[in-house]
């Protein structure tokens, strides 16, 4: 019964509605030549029912659906947005994330800390291959030991982080032969791999592969891999176009030499056309 009353009245609500607000004014009209005090207690009972009915009418037709509209739009504009964050730590996304679109982008670049992800994931898969054979370029940036922001963030951290840097520096001079190899196997290398240390400020964590670019958040509470993400996609929208481009922006100014200090022995490893280079090792 309760159900079928509310559909009865959801399907006749325009026409309830102006029924009771025309009778709270025909209630209130009475009592303007109605002098008895009864008259005057139901008039003013129909000025209410009237200013009820009313504020409940234009709140339904316009305030309501306004409300809905927008949230409809937000919703839209959401699921469609081009900068999305993610339920993933930055952490987890290396297999979900990171290598699934390295393996379909041409370009890959990346501001990193101490370049583990590139030894523990991208070393043990088709790094090599992708570079010597499949023609990726990979240009790849991480903190300077050096940098005093490495002594604060490790700090941050409870770890030593120039330590740490220099250990995964030292890691990826294992690659040194693994690329040789290649290279002279193939005879040439199709793609780039360049590894160059920043000094400055680290904002975040950055990946871009192609037109789509991963921003990690640093925290001074939290552990960089246990920190949020969002994902900012190239588009011409206003706004967000502004977005995409002051990302790459950074990177490009931290990769150049304009703005950038120097850092001693700044490039780690170059591979390319021109041949392997490892610090140290060549």
């Amino acid at each position: 019964f309760r159900a079928a009353l509310e559909t009865t009245l959801k399907k006749y609500q325009n026409i309830i509605t102006a029924v009771l607000f025309a009778l709270g004014l025909l209630l209130r009209w009475l009592a303007t030549i109605k002098h008895e005090i009864l008259w005057q207690i139901i008039g003013d009972f129909g000025t209410f029912m009237a200013g009820v009915v009313g504020i409940q009418f234009i709140y339904e037709r316009y305030i309501k659906a306004e409300e809905q509209r927008v949230f409809l739009s937000y919703i839209k504009a959401i699921s469609g947005s081009p900068v999305l964050f993610l339920p993933e730590k930055r952490g987890h996304l290396s297999k979900e994330y990171y290598l699934p679109k390295s393996a379909i982008a041409k370009n890959i670049d990346i501001i990193t800390l101490s370049m583990r992800m590139i030894n523990e994931e991208y070393a043990k898969g088709d790094l090599v291959r992708w570079v010597v054979k499949d023609g990726k370029n990979f240009r790849i940036l991480v903190l300077s030991p050096e940098s005093s922001s490495a002594i604060l963030i490790g700090r941050q951290e409870g770890i030593s982080l120039p330590d740490k840097i220099k250990g995964e520096i030292k890691r990826l001079g294992n690659l040194h032969q693994q690329f040789q190899k290649e290279v002279d196997k193939a005879g040439m290398c199709k793609g780039s791999l360049e590894v160059r240390y920043y000094d400055g400020i680290p904002y975040y964590a950055y990946f871009k592969a192609d037109h789509e670019i991963i921003i990690g958040l640093y925290y001074s509470h939290i552990v960089g891999n246990e920190s949020e993400c969002f994902l900012v996609k190239e588009t011409n929208e206003p706004v967000y176009a502004d977005v995409f481009r002051n990302f790459v922006d950074h990177f490009e100014i931290l990769w150049g030499d304009k703005n950038q200090p120097k850092t001693r022995g700044r490039v780690i490893c170059r591979i390319g056309s021109e041949g392997v280079y490892f610090k140290n090792k060549s």
